[in-house]
C-alpha cells in the first residue's frame, strides 16, 4: 500500500483546484471555518468517489446502471480505499429501528440464543418437552390393520436391505416392482402394529437428519388405507396447551426483524398506535355541540356531525355538557358506540382503510399516540419464542435491558468462553465509553437526541474488525463532554493500530491536538474558502479573549427567575433548576445525564404546551413552574434527526426566494414574454419542469444501497423549464442566481430593508455561503438550526424564551464570536435564552451555568 493518499485538482463545490497528500494509516483532522470546504473534500470528494468506484467495479448485470454515479470534480485520487462515512446529517429512516439494531447487537444475541438457548413456555417459563416420533407414528396408524408398510419418494430411496416393492398411486396398491424405477413411492420397511415402538430408532438409524424433511407414506394393504406424513417434532408445555410447532432454522429467525420472530400484535415494532383522547378531543372544556371533538371537522366527516350528535343524544349522552364532565359510560358510547351505533370507531376504521393515501396517513398519525405493546412488552418478539432462556436470562428480557445492564449480564455469563459473547461485550464496552450506557436497547432511534444518535452510529464504526479501510467522520464529538472525547479518540486510535486510516472534520481543540496531522481549509466560508491554509501538527493558537464579552456585560432588566417546582419524569433536586429572566443560561454536564430529555423534552415542552396547547415533542409528563412570566413565544431550536421536507430550501425558509422570483419576473425580457412569479417556481404548474415535477432529479430507489440520483435531462437540474431557468439579468441566469452564494446572488439587486436585514443575519450566523436553492434536508444539524433561528429573527423575536441544543455544532471558535453578537441582540429584545451545549465558550459568557450530574443526583448551578 502507498504511504499517502494523493488528491490532485479537487474542484468540488468551492474547492480551488487543490492538491493534497494525506498520510495513510494515520488520524488526519480537517478544520477551518464553517462552510470553508472541509466536508467538500472529505465527503463530497473522497467519500463519493470511493462509492462511485465501488459501484462501477460491480458486473454490469449486478449494478444495473454501469455509468453512474457521476464522477466528482477532481483530476485524480489514488489509492481508493474501502470507505465508511459518518456525515453531519444522519436522518432516521423509518420508525421500526431501535438502539439494539443500530448497535448490531440483535444479530449477535440472536446467534447466541439460537446456539445455546433452551425453549421454555412463555406462560410458566418451564422447559418444554419434545414429542417423540413414536407418538407421532401411533397417531398415524391408529385405525389401520396389523401390517403397516412404509414408503418414501423414489428420489429419496436409500440403498439397503429393503424388499423391492413399490406403491402404485393409480392402482392404489402395493406392487412387486411392476412399474420399475418410474414409480413414485418405494418401500423401505414394513412392521407389525404391535411392535411400532421400535420403529423410531430404526428410522433414525436409516435417515439421520433427513428424518424430519422426508415425506413418508404409511400403507395398510389389507384395509386399503394410506396416509402421507412428514415427521414433526413439537415442543409442548406439560402445564398448559402451549405448543411450539416450528422451531427456528437459523439465527436470523430469532431476530426481531424476521417475520418468524416478529410479534404478531405490533408487527415487530414493540409499540402500537392508538387514537389518543387528548388528540381527538382537543377542547375538553367544551361540549360536543360546542365542538369539543375537532376530529369531526375533518372534511370527510363534517357533513355527518349532526347525525352523530343526534345518535349520541338518543343514547342518553349529554351533548351540551363539557366533555370532561361526562361519565365513563357516556364516553364509552361516544368512542365505541352502542347497538347499531358504532361511535367514533367507525370513522377511525374508515381512516385506517384509506391509509394508502399520504395525506390521510399523516392526518391519522396526528390523532394517535404510541404505547408499549402488551403482547411482547416492547421486546418486539413473537410470543412463541419469548421463553427462550440461557443462564437464567430470558431472551425477551434481554432485549429490554439498558446497555450497561446488558454489559453487566454478559460479564456474569463469562464471555471469555464464547466468541459471540466476546463480540457482544466488545461492542457494549465501546458504547459505555461513549456515554450511552443509559440507553435502553429497545428504545426507538427516532426518540434519541442528535448527540445520542451520533454516538450509537459511532459504535458501529469503532467496533469494526479489519484493516485497509478509511473512516471519514464529520463532527463525531457533537455533544460529547471532554471525558467521552478521550474515549472516542482511544477507539479511533485502536482503528488506526489495526491498519486503517481516519479522517476527521472537526472543531474540537482536543481532537485537533491529538490528531497525527491537521489540515486547515479556508480562510473564509463559501467563495472565500476552498484553499489549503495549513498542513502540519496542530499548534494551539492563542485562545480567543472573551473576558470583555458583550453577553457577559449585559445586565438583565429583571432579577426574576423561572423556578421549576416539580417534574414527573426526573428525580433531581428541582429547587436548583431555574432560569433567570432576560438572561443567558447554559446547561452542561456529562453525556447521558438527560440534559436534552429534562430541559427540552420535559421543561421546554411543557412551556410550549402551556403557550400553544399542543406538544412540541411526544408528551413527557407535566412540569410545574413558579414565577413564570407571560412569554410572547416559546421557541425550541434542536438538532433534529428528521430528514426534512424535500421541497424546503434555504431561500423558502428565509423568505428570499420569492424576492428573487419577483426580481426576474420584472426583467424586460420576462415582461415581454408575459411571465409571472410562478414561471420561476418549481412548485407552480406555470414553471415546473413536467419531466421531474420540479425536483430537478430522478431517483431510483435501491433496497440495500443508497438511492441512485439522476439529473433531469430536460431541465438539467434547474427544476423549472429550461427556457425560464436560462433567463439572465446580465450577471446571472435565474438558475445561477438560485445556486450561487446568497451574498453574491443579491450583490447587484436592489434590496428592501427586510432583505438587507436577512442577509446581515446570514453573515452573522455564518450562513451567507449557502445558496437559495440549497435543500434544507442537505444541511447539517447546526446549519438547519441556525437557518430556522434566522427565519424566526426576521419576523422579530421579543419577550420570548428560546431553547438551543448544541448551538456550537459545526462552528469554529472564531465563528462563535458572531453567535455571541446574535445572542446579545436577542437579550436586548427582552428574550430569555437557554443553551444546552458542552462548549466552554457558552460557560464563559453565560449569566448562569447549570451542570447536571447523573439522574437522581443534584443539579448544580453557578451564577456569574
Amino acid at each position: 500500500m502507498e504511504n499517502y493518499l494523493k488528491i490532485r485538482g479537487a474542484r468540488t463545490n468551492n474547492l480551488k483546484n487543490i492538491d493534497l497528500d494525506i498520510p495513510l494509516g494515520k488520524i488526519v483532522c480537517f478544520c477551518g471555518p464553517s462552510g470553508s470546504g472541509k466536508s467538500s473534500i472529505a465527503f463530497h470528494t473522497l467519500f463519493v468517489e470511493s462509492k462511485r468506484r465501488f459501484i462501477n467495479s460491480l458486473p454490469v448485470q449486478t449494478k444495473f446502471f454501469w455509468d453512474i454515479p457521476h464522477e466528482v470534480d477532481v483530476e485524480d485520487i489514488r489509492p481508493i480505499l474501502p470507505v465508511w462515512g459518518l456525515p453531519q446529517h444522519n436522518p432516521v429512516v423509518g420508525s421500526r429501528a431501535a438502539v439494539i439494531d443500530l448497535l448490531e447487537l440483535d444479530k449477535h444475541l440472536a446467534n447466541y440464543f439460537y446456539l445455546n438457548g433452551e425453549y421454555n413456555c412463555p406462560n410458566h417459563l418451564t422447559p418444554l418437552s419434545r414429542s417423540s416420533i413414536s407418538d407421532f407414528i401411533e397417531q398415524i396408524i391408529d385405525g389401520m390393520g396389523e401390517i403397516i408398510h412404509i414408503f418414501i419418494p423414489s428420489e429419496k430411496f436409500m440403498q439397503g436391505q429393503f424388499p423391492v416393492r413399490v406403491y402404485s398411486e393409480e392402482k392404489n396398491e402395493i406392487l412387486m416392482f411392476e412399474n420399475g424405477p418410474h414409480s413414485s413411492w418405494w418401500e423401505v420397511m414394513k412392521f407389525k402394529k404391535s411392535k411400532s415402538q421400535n420403529i423410531e430408532e430404526k428410522l433414525k438409524e436409516i435417515f439421520g437428519a433427513d428424518l424430519y424433511h422426508t415425506p413418508f407414506l404409511f400403507v395398510d394393504a389389507e384395509n386399503k388405507k394410506s396416509d402421507v406424513k412428514v415427521f414433526k417434532s413439537f415442543l409442548t408445555c406439560k402445564s398448559c396447551d402451549f405448543t411450539l410447532k416450528n422451531l427456528p432454522t437459523s439465527p436470523y429467525q430469532l431476530s426481531c426483524t424476521s417475520p418468524y420472530a416478529a410479534c404478531k400484535n405490533c408487527n415487530g415494532h414493540g409499540q402500537i398506535l392508538e387514537f389518543d383522547e387528548d388528540k381527538v378531543v382537543k377542547k375538553q372544556d367544551l361540549s360536543l355541540m360546542e365542538g369539543a371533538i375537532t376530529f369531526l371537522d375533518y372534511s370527510r366527516f363534517n357533513g355527518q356531525k349532526s347525525v352523530f350528535y343526534d345518535k349520541c343524544k338518543k343514547l342518553s349522552v349529554r351533548i351540551n355538557l363539557p366533555y370532561k364532565k361526562l361519565t365513563n359510560v357516556e364516553k364509552e358510547i361516544i368512542w365505541n358506540g352502542k347497538g347499531n351505533f358504532r361511535g367514533l370507531k367507525q370513522y377511525f376504521n374508515y381512516l385506517e382503510s384509506k391509509k394508502y393515501k399520504q395525506h390521510v396517513r399523516i392526518y391519522t398519525r396526528s390523532l394517535q399516540s404510541e404505547r408499549r405493546c402488551n403482547e411482547c412488552n416492547g421486546s418486539r418478539l413473537n410470543r412463541s419464542i419469548q421463553g427462550l432462556k440461557k443462564n437464567g436470562l430470558i431472551y425477551r428480557d434481554t432485549l429490554n435491558l439498558k446497555v450497561d445492564e446488558l454489559a453487566s449480564t454478559v460479564l456474569r455469563f463469562g464471555q471469555n468462553k464464547d466468541p459471540t459473547l466476546r463480540r457482544i461485550a466488545f461492542i457494549l464496552e465501546i458504547a459505555k465509553d461513549l456515554g450511552i450506557g443509559h440507553l435502553g436497547l429497545s428504545r426507538k432511534v427516532k426518540t434519541l437526541s442528535t448527540s445520542e444518535y451520533q454516538r450509537v452510529l459511532l459504535v458501529k464504526y469503532l467496533s469494526f474488525k479489519g484493516s485497509g479501510s478509511m473512516f471519514i467522520l464529520d463532527e463525531p464529538t457533537l455533544g460529547l463532554d471532554p471525558n467521552v472525547q478521550k474515549n472516542l479518540f482511544k477507539g479511533l486510535n485502536t482503528l488506526k493500530e489495526q491498519g486503517n486510516s481516519i479522517i476527521l472534520v472537526e472543531h474540537s481543540e482536543y481532537m485537533k491536538k491529538k490528531s497525527d496531522l491537521v489540515i486547515e481549509i479556508g480562510p473564509g466560508a463559501g467563495g472565500k474558502g476552498g484553499n489549503v491554509v495549513f498542513v502540519g501538527k496542530y499548534s494551539p493558537k492563542e485562545e480567543i479573549n472573551i473576558i470583555t464579552s458583550v453577553v457577559k456585560n449585559f445586565r438583565p432588566k429583571s432579577k426574576r427567575s423561572i423556578e421549576v417546582i416539580s417534574c414527573a419524569n426526573y428525580d433531581v433536586n428541582l429547587k436548583n433548576i431555574s432560569f433567570p429572566i432576560n438572561a443567558l443560561t447554559n446547561i452542561a454536564g456529562d453525556s447521558g445525564t438527560g440534559k436534552s430529555a429534562l430541559i427540552l423534552k420535559s421543561i421546554a415542552n411543557s412551556l410550549y404546551r402551556s403557550k400553544y396547547h399542543t406538544n412540541f415533542y411526544e408528551d413527557f409528563g407535566q412540569v410545574f413552574f413558579e414565577n413564570m412570566p407571560s412569554f410572547e413565544s416559546v421557541m425550541i431550536f434542536e438538532n433534529s434527526n428528521s430528514k426534512g421536507h424535500g421541497r424546503s430550501t434555504v431561500g423558502t425558509l428565509t423568505g428570499l426566494t420569492p424576492v428573487m422570483r419577483k426580481y426576474f419576473s420584472r426583467l424586460p425580457v420576462s415582461l415581454s414574454l408575459g411571465l409571472k412569479d410562478g414561471h420561476f417556481s418549481p412548485n407552480s404548474e406555470l414553471g415546473m419542469c413536467s419531466t421531474c415535477q420540479g425536483s430537478g432529479k430522478k431517483v431510483v430507489e435501491m433496497n440495500f444501497l443508497e438511492d441512485i440520483v439522476f439529473t433531469c435531462e430536460d431541465c438539467l437540474g434547474m427544476k423549472v423549464k429550461k427556457i425560464y431557468g436560462e433567463i439572465t439579468d446580465g450577471n446571472f441566469t435565474f438558475d445561477q442566481a438560485m445556486n450561487s452564494p446568497i451574498e453574491d446572488a443579491f450583490r447587484k439587486i436592489k434590496k428592501t430593508p427586510k432583505v438587507i436585514r436577512t442577509i446581515e443575519l446570514l453573515k452573522t450566523l455564518n450562513l451567507d455561503y449557502l445558496s437559495l436553492d440549497r435543500p434544507i434536508s442537505s444541511l447539517s444539524g447546526g446549519e438547519r438550526q441556525r437557518v430556522k433561528l434566522l427565519s424566526e429573527m426576521v419576523k422579530g423575536v421579543r419577550n420570548s424564551i428560546l431553547f438551543f441544543e448544541n448551538l456550537s455544532f459545526g462552528l469554529s471558535q472564531k465563528d462563535l464570536l458572531n453567535i455571541e453578537v446574535l445572542l446579545h441582540g436577542l437579550l436586548a429584545g427582552g428574550n430569555t435564552i437557554v443553551v444546552i451545549d458542552h462548549n466552554k465558550f457558552f460557560q464563559r459568557i453565560s449569566h448562569k451555568v447549570m451542570k447536571l450530574k447523573r439522574k437522581g443526583e443534584i443539579a448544580t448551578s453557578i451564577l456569574s
